[in-house]
């Protein structure tokens, strides 16, 4: 490689599980499937020009489906720890994560927090997510309940410069896990 200094990554960059809870109002179980619990980035190497502050890495999509019992209103919380603009990944980096699509049961609905969703709050429509949030499906600030929520989520993984100063291969991860419940 004359001299390159090069950096393989592998990327966790999403891991789903389901948190199935027995609450009061609501006896359902929930289950979740996502399509690619881990996302392979292969071998990355420093640009040759100078680099940016951040170098986004390639968009990945991944879908998400929750399925509860009917008539359910589902709640799907976000947890991991929190870095700039998304989830920490590596040492200095970030994954962005947004909400490309939203259809409970077979139909396009807008995200809310669930802070947002609770009657008289308002709320606008969220496509960012962040660790943390808890995110229902809603129609004009109300929200729906439903058998199947499907997520079409994009990450973007971003690595600052000074990440790709390596000597050797070093994996380089980012952990999220995804919470549904009902209420």
């Amino acid at each position: 490689m004359s001299g390159r200094r090069w950096l393989a990554l592998t990327a966790m960059a999403l891991s789903a599980q389901c948190l199935a809870q027995a609450q009061a109002q609501a006896q359902a179980q929930c289950h979740i499937a996502f399509d690619a619990a881990r996302a392979e980035l292969g071998e990355l190497r420093r640009p040759l020009a100078a680099p940016p502050a951040w170098l986004e890495l390639p968009q990945r999509l991944h879908v998400l489906t929750a399925t509860c019992q009917p008539g359910a209103a589902m709640v799907v919380n976000f947890v991991g720890m929190p870095r700039q603009q998304g989830f920490a990944f590596g040492s200095d980096g970030d994954v962005q994560l947004r909400v490309a699509q939203a259809l409970l049961d077979g139909q396009p609905v807008e995200l809310q927090t669930l802070e947002a969703a609770e009657p008289g709050q308002g709320g606008a429509d969220l496509r960012v997510v962040r660790p943390g949030d808890r995110l229902v499906a809603v129609r004009d600030g109300t929200p729906l309940q439903g058998a199947q929520l499907v997520l079409h989520l994009i990450s973007t993984p971003r690595l600052r410069p000074a990440q790709f100063n390596v000597r050797e291969q070093r994996t380089v991860e980012a952990s999220l896990a995804v919470h549904v419940s009902t209420y």
